[in-house]
């Protein structure tokens, strides 16, 4: 008997015994024995999605971007037994017909997965850097894999940060841990990443939905982007584990799970400029890139632009961080913003919340969604005499200069706002107070003309504000009181992203838009949409917008 137990103990797979591969219904179950005393001792685990068969992208990541980082590990699920060409669609593991595969194929495919299994096993041992979920490795199975992973790590570390990339992501380590420790209180319940608000349910493609029966989703952060989770939301998804439901994608799936836990309210939702699907390597404000990348592209940003060059470290990503935490700003009043309603307003309030400086929601409410604001009686927004409005205007922050009771409410000494093509302004105005479920050419023309009678309603009243119309002429946004002018520069929204950081570098400013908050018109539609009625209509009722600021009043058909 003792000599019985002694040849098992020495064939342990959990022990080195190579020549012995486990089964692969196992694989599950000793990966996790070899991690079984093990605890991950650094405050940030970074958990990176990868496929059984990506050795190439893994032995590219230890390669480069992981190299020296020994909290970067790889979480993988178990094989699919079904062919590729036999699956019913490349996200789950069945098959769509019953008849078994020609004998060459279905020898090669069985050697496929043997050598797989071989490969991986000997990685698994060798590396100890990786976890095998126990789920299918097929698309349909991200959420669980997630969810494994999350309560993987809530028993096997110690991280304050859990942080999800994936294989074909280039991160800077060493950056972003100082990112996170530094600017984050992580014992909030808080995610970290590119936070997306009230995305449309698709229920088509390969992203559709099925189960989630909703036609919005709640907040979640975009998984092409990569995102990092306080420990404890880690925590929170490790407990209620079992209880979870896993919906079709593994960003989403996140975003559902919390927005239906108990903490919900508790949450802070950060966005972050310093993670992005769609940037190269070049730029060190970016901490986490993808998406897409080969190995050689991570070889070549590591090589260029990694934190490590010839082992000295270089961490310039905070010089450039534009993070979303509350802040208290030290600008001098030299330059205040005047928003007009859908014309980028909430972008250029988020940049500015960034980088310290109260702009629009921040200026008159200290708070706006998705940003932190600066504190406020220290920013440049101190510099206003009375933002105290003569008549009631909602909302506030997107009143017109005559709305308020000081003939020049900025005393600061330059004024800005950002004007609009009124066909786009329209469209937008459209997109945000109309249910995505409602986008269509049709609503979008009976919306155009109930614009076009406020307005001209609006003007019949020789512009009272006692009854203002959803969109006002933008040109009437601009005169204060007395009827002069308030603003001293205007940016076209066209040119936006370009030109506002080139305008704010004139007074010392440092602040950058992200393109996603200035994309608010509908997907599948466009000006063209609109009927040469409520063509002719909107070219009437914005007339003075149309000549004053050099917009065409008619749609090229």
């Amino acid at each position: 008997m003792l000599r019985r137990l002694c040849l098992l103990l020495l064939c342990a797979p959990w022990l080195g015994c190579s020549h012995e591969r486990p089964r692969t219904t196992d694989e599950a179950a000793w990966t996790q024995l070899l991690w079984r005393n093990v605890q991950v001792s650094s405050d940030v685990l970074i958990l990176v999605l990868s496929r059984r068969g990506d050795f190439v992208a893994r032995q590219t990541i230890r390669n480069t971007w992981a190299k020296g980082h020994a909290n970067v590990l790889f979480v993988l699920g178990t094989e699919c037994a079904v062919a590729p060409e036999r699956r019913i669609s490349e996200r789950i593991c069945a098959s769509a017909v019953k008849t078994p595969l020609p004998k060459e194929r279905q020898q090669n495919w069985l050697r496929w997965r043997q050598r797989v299994r071989k490969q991986l096993w000997l990685e698994a041992q060798t590396l100890r850097d990786v976890i095998v979920a126990p789920t299918v490795d097929t698309y349909a199975s991200l959420p669980t894999k997630l969810r494994f992973a999350l309560r993987w790590a809530s028993r096997h570390s110690g991280a304050k940060w859990v942080v999800k990339a994936d294989d074909d992501h280039f991160v800077r380590v060493a950056s972003l841990e100082r990112h996170l420790r530094r600017k984050f209180d992580a014992s909030e319940m808080a995610v970290v990443g590119k936070i997306m608000r009230e995305d449309e349910v698709l229920r088509k493609g390969r992203y559709k939905e099925t189960v989630y029966n909703r036609s919005v989703y709640p907040n979640f952060p975009l998984g092409s982007c990569g995102y990092a989770l306080s420990r404890p939301l880690v925590e929170v998804i490790a407990k209620r584990f079992e209880g979870l439901t896993d919906y079709g994608g593994e960003d989403t799936s996140l975003g559902i799970w919390l927005d239906e836990a108990y903490i919900r309210p508790h949450i802070r939702w950060i966005d972050t400029l310093t993670m992005s699907n769609r940037q190269g390597c070049k730029s060190h404000q970016f901490l986490i890139i993808g998406h897409n990348f080969t190995s050689k592209d991570l070889r070549r940003c590591y090589e260029h632009y990694g934190d490590e060059i010839q082992g000295n470290h270089i961490v310039r990503a905070d010089r450039d961080d534009v993070e979303t935490q509350p802040s208290r700003a030290t600008l001098s009043p030299i330059l205040d913003f005047l928003p007009i309603p859908f014309c980028g307003g909430d972008a250029v309030s988020k940049a500015g919340a960034r980088r310290g400086v109260a702009w629009g929601a921040c200026h008159h409410l200290g708070k706006l969604d998705g940003v932190s604001c600066p504190l406020l009686g220290s920013s440049n927004s101190s510099a206003v005499a009375d933002l105290g409005l003569s008549t009631p205007f909602l909302p506030e922050w997107e009143a017109p200069l005559r709305a308020y009771k000081s003939s020049k409410p900025f005393r600061t000494a330059a004024l800005f706002t950002v004007l609009r093509d009124p066909f786009q302004r329209v469209l937008a105005a459209f997109g945000a107070v109309v249910s995505p479920r409602d986008h269509d050419a049709l609503n979008l023309n009976i919306f155009a003309l109930r614009v076009c009678d406020q307005v001209q309603r609006f003007a019949r009243q020789e512009g009272r504000l006692s009854s203002t119309p959803l969109l006002l002429p933008q040109h009437y946004h601009l005169l204060s009181a007395n009827g002069e002018k308030g603003t001293t520069h205007e940016i076209r929204f066209e040119k936006l992203l370009d030109d506002m950081p080139r305008f704010a570098r004139r007074f010392g400013l440092q602040v950058e838009l992200v393109a996603e908050e200035l994309e608010d018109t509908p997907r599948h539609l466009s000006v063209q949409d609109l009927s040469e009625e409520a063509e002719d209509c909107l070219r009437d009722a914005f007339r003075m917008d149309f000549s004053a600021f050099g917009y065409s009043d008619s749609l090229a058909r």
